[in-house]
């Protein structure tokens, strides 16, 4: 992300601001998401097998 040197404040800089912000915004929650659905796939398979080897645990005894 680099960008050449140019004036600071120049009308393109103020313009492009929030541009950039709502980018970066956007990719951040993007990428939480992601990690977040993989995060609850994994919490369901885990889920799904405690709840079957628990029982079956429980009946071999």
């Amino acid at each position: 992300m680099n960008t050449p040197s140019r004036a600071a404040g120049s009308a393109e800089d103020i313009g492009a601001a929030p541009n950039i912000a709502i980018l970066v915004i956007t990719q951040i929650v993007s990428h939480l998401s992601a990690n977040f659905i993989v995060l609850l796939l994994f919490a369901y398979g885990a889920v799904r097998l405690v709840s079957v080897t628990v029982p079956g645990l429980i009946q071999h005894r």
